[in-house]
C-alpha cells in the first residue's frame, strides 16, 4: 500500500524496487540498503522503493537464495555442488577467502 503512495512515476518505482531486489542477491549482508541506494540512485529509480524492496530478503528467503546462487555459480564454473553439512564453517570461509585470493590474482 506504501508504494502507491510515493510521489513519483511508475518506471522510477519499478526500477527503485527492481535495484532492492536485486540487492538481496548479493553477498553484501549488512549493506544490503547502501547497496540498493546506490544502484537506484545510478539507475534513476526510487530510492524509497529500493529500500522497503531490500526486506525480499529475510531469514525465510536468505536459505533458498544461498543455495540457488551455489548452484547456478557450480553450473557456471562446471563444477559439482558440494552439499555436505560435516565441514567445518571455519573451513569453508578459509577456502572461500582463499577463492578469493586466486580469482584477484
Amino acid at each position: 500500500h506504501r508504494v502507491r503512495r510515493l510521489p513519483d512515476s511508475p518506471e522510477r518505482i519499478a526500477r527503485g524496487i527492481w535495484a532492492g531486489v536485486f540487492t538481496t542477491f548479493t553477498p553484501f549482508y549488512g549493506l544490503h540498503f547502501f547497496v540498493a541506494a546506490i544502484i537506484a540512485r545510478m539507475m534513476n529509480g526510487n530510492i524509497l522503493a529500493s529500500l522497503s524492496a531490500t526486506f525480499f530478503g529475510n531469514p525465510l528467503t536468505y536459505v533458498p537464495i544461498g543455495v540457488a546462487s551455489l548452484q547456478t555459480g557450480h553450473w557456471l564454473l562446471g563444477t559439482e555442488f558440494d552439499q555436505e553439512v560435516d565441514k567445518s564453517l571455519v573451513g569453508k570461509f578459509l577456502a572461500a577467502g582463499g577463492d578469493l585470493k586466486d580469482n584477484l590474482i
